[in-house]
């Protein structure tokens, strides 16, 4: 978890950053391009790393979707499918961490 958290962490700094230094509209677009471009690699990478094979897929389909998004123009569609593309991967990791702590909990009793 502690993975997925550092980047979306880090493109948080980056657009509180451009919100408090009020850049132009091109310093705010490679922000924005850097941010995108940061959380779909971590998420690519991440989902190499992951066991299940659905949650891979998911996880790195998000993160080409991040990547390539990051070069494409505003879209309220695109906008709202970059949204689920970042949460979905973390609520993946959340709820395998649960599943794995149920288990273990119930092996114990």
């Amino acid at each position: 978890m502690k993975k997925l958290v550092s980047p979306l962490s880090i493109g948080l700094i980056i657009i509180i950053i451009g919100e408090i230094l009020d850049l132009d509209t091109r310093t705010d677009f490679i922000l924005k391009t850097a941010m995108l471009g940061i959380i779909g690699i971590s998420y690519i990478l991440a989902g190499f790393k992951e066991k299940m094979s659905l949650n891979k897929i998911i996880v790195i389909l998000c993160g080409i979707f991040l990547v390539t998004k990051s070069f494409i123009g505003q879209n309220g569609l695109l906008t709202f499918i970059s949204i689920l593309c970042i949460v979905i991967p973390v609520y993946l990791k959340y709820q395998s961490k649960n599943n794995i702590e149920n288990v273990l909990d119930n092996k114990k009793d």
